[in-house]
This record gives structure tokens, C-alpha cells and sequence, in this order.
């Protein structure tokens, strides 16, 4: 469906396929661990610094020259894989084509040289916002054509009644993720290439009805993973294996989560750029539950927009503040102000995005004092 309507999640969800619960998390890590030899490393390509916070013991690079990325293959064993931060949502689509090339071509020159075999997987903040198709066509051009990508978002709601939709550089108004594919694409892909795994497909066929409609594709298609828990995920994680093992090749785009908490006497640094209402939500739940052991700064994005001195008083008067609080143990929450500053049109608000998010860089850069951790959310 196309048109924007409000759905309450309990009745959506009550009439689907019982959750295929023999397929749990712990039985698909079982899989992969047994299968470790069989599977390539697999690199993460993450255009926003989020991606990495649901994961542990996995390293994440913000280079990616051949030497460093040869270093990387060599002490990275089969079934595992890094991060590669390329902060690319931040690009005007020929800089982020430029930088999908670079990257890519690295990637393929250091794993030859490493003597290993590797994967991509495009991880996109809330999937679909950002360079879509532009950075699958882009690693394409470089890593050879895929028999299909799989594209696997998360959401609780309608795709087109997210905050994520009305981006002003990565909105649409599609809500069937069929057509917000061809929406995304101003219509070069054509809606016969996308094709979906319903629940049913999911829930009742498990992973060898997804291995035999994925071995079925013509090449070129793109398939829309239509998940409702993680279960669902885990079934299609081994559907996935089995194809890829039979010479399927895939190329993903997916989205993630996270949750964290870090005690400690010296003081933490939290970042928020980002000014969706969810991290709107989650920064007001942040400071309540912080209390007097978080200090809030909160940085005028329009102050900042207006001469290129005025940020620079704020970035320095903010740094000022952490440098006397996180030495005493106090965690500080440096955060934009939450009112949305946009531009005439999609790339002047690029723009505006970029130089918030290089103010936050110099904040950073300019900090005299060592903080307990940094979580970025940009």
C-alpha cells in the first residue's frame, strides 16, 4: 500500500504465522559456528556510526587504505568480519559513488593480497534512508554483479508514518517496501525485479523454502525480507547460508539497534546529533535516568549556521563545560538543539547536516580531557 495509514502493531502482527521458534538465535549461531570455515569474512560498510552499537568483540576501522585493510583480513578468521566506518550518508551522491569505488576496490586488492574470500553488507541507518541504489550499484561496478540484494529493514510502524520518511534529503512516501524500492530508485528499478519473503514464506516453509525461491531469482532481483521478530531473522540468516553455499551471491542492506551502560568514576561522553523523535525520545529517557550524573549541553544548530565564529564559540564553550565535568566522574550528553533546521531542497540540507556534523568532530578533536567512553549517534 502506497497511501499513509496508522496501524496498531498488536492487531497487524495478530493474525500472522506463529513465530518459528525452533529456529532461535542460539541455534543459528550454532549453525554459523559449525560452518565457520565455509563462511568469508564479512565487512560491514556503515555510512552512519550507529551500526556498530549492537555488536561486541568486533573490530571497526575509519581508514581503509589496502595495507591497514590486509592487516585487518589477516587476523580476521572465517565467519567473522569488521566494521568499516564510511560516514557516507553525509556525501552528495557523487562523492558517496567515489568512496563506495574506493573502498570497494581496496577491499578486493587487500583480500587478494591476504589470500581470503570476503562479503559486503551495506548497513544503513534505518535502511532506507541514505544512497539507495546508488551504493550497491556503486560496489557492483567494483565486486561484480550479484544475483540479488537483499534488503532488510526494521520497523515497528508503517515505513511512510516514520520519521525517516519525511527526511528532507532521504524521504519517500511508500510504505510496501516493493514500492518504496522503485520510489527510491525515480523508477530506473522496475517493480518485476523486487520480490519479497512473506512471514508465510518464513514462518511455515523455513529456511529450505527460502534457499529454493532464492535459488529460483532471476538475476537482478531484489528481495525484500519481511521479518516481524527476530526469529524471523534467524530462519532467513540459515535460508541465506544455504544459498550462498549452493553459488548464490547476495549483496545486503540492513539496519540495527542498540543498548548500552558503562559505570565508572571518570565521566563518559555521549554525542547526539541526529534529530529524529526517536533519539529525541531516547535522549529524554537518557536524562532522566541520569540525573545529576549527567550533564546536558546542548549546542544552538542556528547559532552554529550563522558565521563560521559563532560556531566556533559554541563548539568552545561546550568543550570548556566537558573539560570541568567528565574529569569528576560526570558523564556529558553533548546534544544539537532538537528544533529541525532544513534547507530550499535535498542538497542544501545535506549541507546543513554536514557542517553540524563537522562541528561535532571539532568538539571532539578540540577536548582536552580522556572520557571513559564516546557514543556518537550523528
Amino acid at each position: 500500500m502506497s497511501t499513509s495509514t496508522v496501524l496498531d502493531l498488536e492487531d497487524a502482527i495478530s493474525g500472522l504465522p506463529p513465530s518459528p521458534s525452533k529456529y532461535s538465535h542460539k541455534s543459528t549461531q550454532a549453525f554459523l559456528e559449525q560452518s565457520r570455515n565455509r563462511v568469508p569474512i564479512l565487512v560491514a560498510l556503515d555510512e552512519d556510526p550507529t551500526g556498530t552499537q549492537t555488536c561486541h568483540d568486533i573490530n571497526f576501522l575509519t581508514v581503509w587504505d589496502t595495507t591497514t585493510l590486509v592487516e585487518e583480513f589477516r587476523q580476521t578468521a572465517y565467519g567473522s568480519g569488521f566494521f568499516i566506518s564510511t560516514n557516507s550518508r553525509a556525501l552528495h551522491p557523487p562523492q558517496a559513488k567515489d568512496l563506495m569505488h574506493e573502498i570497494c576496490s581496496n577491499l578486493k586488492s587487500a583480500a587478494g593480497d591476504a589470500g581470503v574470500e570476503f562479503e559486503i553488507v551495506l548497513r544503513g541507518d534505518s535502511t532506507l534512508r541514505g544512497h539507495f541504489p546508488l551504493e550497491p550499484e556503486a560496489a557492483e561496478d567494483i565486486l561484480g554483479k550479484a544475483d540479488a540484494w537483499i534488503l532488510c529493514p526494521f520497523f515497528c510502524r508503517e515505513a511512510a508514518n516514520t520519521p525517516f520518511a519525511r527526511d528532507a534529503t532521504f524521504g519517500y512516501k511508500s510504505s510496501n517496501l516493493r514500492d518504496c524500492v522503485v520510489e527510491k530508485s525515480k523508477g530506473s528499478i522496475s517493480a518485476d525485479r523486487v520480490q519479497s519473503l512473506t512471514l508465510a514464506t518464513i514462518r511455515q516453509g523455513g529456511p529450505e523454502e527460502i534457499t529454493r525461491q532464492l535459488m529460483a531469482l532471476p538475476s537482478g532481483s531484489i528481495v525484500i525480507i519481511n521479518a516481524a521478530a527476530t526469529e524471523d531473522v534467524d530462519t532467513v540468516v540459515l535460508g541465506l547460508h544455504q544459498a550462498d553455499a549452493a553459488g548464490k551471491k547476495l549483496l545486503f542492506r540492513t539496519g540495527a539497534a542498540w543498548q548500552l551502560s558503562l559505570p565508572g568514576s571518570v565521566g563518559g561522553l555521549i554525542i547526539a546529533g541526529s534529530y529524529v523523535p526517536k533519539t529525541t525520545a531516547q535522549l529524554e529517557v537518557l536524562r532522566k535516568r541520569g540525573g545529576d550524573r549527567l550533564i546536558t549541553i546542548e549546542l544552538n544548530v542556528k547559532k552554529m549556521l550563522e558565521f563560521e565564529e559563532s560556531a566556533k564559540t559554541v563548539i568552545e564553550d561546550a568543550a570548556t563545560r566537558a573539560e570541568q565535568e567528565i574529569p569528576n566522574g560526570r558523564d556529558v550528553l553533548i546534544m544539537t538543539s532538537r528544533e529541525l533546521v532544513t534547507g530550499e531542497d535535498e542538497a542544501s540540507s545535506l549541507d546543513i547536516g554536514s557542517k553540524v556534523a563537522e562541528a561535532l568532530v571539532n568538539f571532539l578533536t578540540s577536548l582536552k580531557v580522556k572520557p571513559r567512553y564516546i557514543i556518537s549517534k550523528v
